[in-house]
């Protein structure tokens, strides 16, 4: 239970749960043939481009602490 606590301290589990959430009501509106408003598309785009990034930026960390040792 401690992994999940360090988790959400990172926020990894709350940015995962926003672009999920955002993403499921984008394509449920999209689905339905409902409107998608234009602020929830800006949301969703800058939350997958943050959610992408901090990923990107993990891995470069990774990969360049093993590259040192």
């Amino acid at each position: 239970m401690s992994k999940f606590w360090d988790l959400f301290a990172q926020s990894i589990i709350l940015q995962g749960l926003m672009t999920l959430g955002f993403s499921g009501v984008a394509l449920y509106l999209w689905a339905t043939g409902r409107p998608v408003p234009d602020g929830l598309l800006q949301g969703l785009w800058a939350i997958l481009g943050f959610w992408f990034g901090t990923k990107v930026t993990k891995s470069i960390e990774i990969a360049a602490s093993n590259k040192g040792a």
